[in-house]
This record gives structure tokens, sequence and C-alpha cells, in this order.
């Protein structure tokens, strides 16, 4: 994983690991998942429409699916009635739809990067340097990166993080993708 030697030669350096591991969490939240290490998880997909043939799960980098089933009965689909798409990050259901409605699938899968991404590593610095910073302060500077705060204390742009493009590569919010 990251800690604060790894961010070192970056803006804002040195941090502590308190720091860091709390600018992870930020990360982490921003992107809508925990992005590192690789995990084994059970998602209960919420809110699937009528006649829709693919799930996606909630993920990035989606290694494999161990099992999926009905929700509300625990019947277990048989593999060979869908197919996974890794790099969407999907589940297509051959010749039919999933059953629609809130919570009426669980898919058990594995997802993440065995190690975080170097591209986020900015990122965290910058979130590990803004957490530092003082409530009475209106602006603040890490390097090259500059973010002013309204008074309130919140920043003013409604993702305040400079290198937020890095971020969305790994949210799993996309711009015109519903």
């Amino acid at each position: 994983m990251v800690d604060a030697t790894d961010l070192a030669y970056l803006a804002g350096a040195p941090f502590t690991d308190d720091e860091v591991d709390a600018a992870i969490a930020s990360v982490r939240a921003a992107a809508g998942w925990h992005i590192a290490p690789v995990l084994e998880e059970t998602a209960v997909l919420f809110d699937i429409d009528r006649y829709q043939s693919a799930l996606r799960l909630p993920t990035r980098k989606l290694i494999s699916v161990e099992e999926i089933r009905g929700a509300d009965t625990q019947t277990v689909v048989p593999s060979t009635s869908y197919r996974i798409s890794h790099t969407r990050n999907q589940v297509l259901l051959y010749g039919s739809y999933w059953s629609y409605g809130f919570e009426r699938v669980e898919v058990d899968f594995t997802h993440g990067y065995t190690e975080w991404p170097q591209d986020l590593w900015p990122l965290i610095a910058e979130a590990a340097s803004m957490s530092r910073r003082d409530p009475s302060v209106n602006r603040q500077t890490a390097g090259v990166f500059t973010v002013g705060y309204g008074s309130g204390g919140a920043a003013s742009s409604l993702n305040p993080l400079s290198t937020g493009s890095a971020l969305d590569r790994y949210s799993l919010c996309e711009l015109g993708i519903a």
C-alpha cells in the first residue's frame, strides 16, 4: 500500500502515516470504491431496471465473478448463463434480463488493484496536504496547485483536488454513463 515514504518526493511532504491514511480514505470516498488492495466482496445491486441484461458492478478493476444469485431466493445463476466483461466491469445475461426491482441480485466478486496506482499518488499527497489546512485560511497552495475556500471553509469548486482528472479514471461515476 501507499505510506508516507512513498510520497516523500511530492509537494507538501513530509506526511505522517495518519495523514496518508486519511487522504486514502478521502480518495476512496471520492471514487466510490476501495481501489486497492484486491478484495473479495458481495454486492447487492440496487434498483435494477426492467429489461436490463447487463449488471454494472461497483468497481473499475474487476478480476473475477465467483457467484451470482437472486437476493430474495438465493437461487444461484449458472455461470453458463452470463458473460463477464472485465473492461466494462459488467455481467451480461444471455438471452434474458436480470430480475428487476430494488436489491434483487447479489454478486460475489473479486476486484481492486494489488497496489495503489502510482498516478493516484499525487492526488493522495494533495489530499494529505489539504487536511493540514487551518480553517481560518482562505487560500492554500501545494506546489503549483492553489485552492480557494469560501467563508464556510469548503473548497470553492465541486472537486477541489486539482489532480482530480487522475481520479476520474478510477471513479465509479463516469460522464455520459448512467
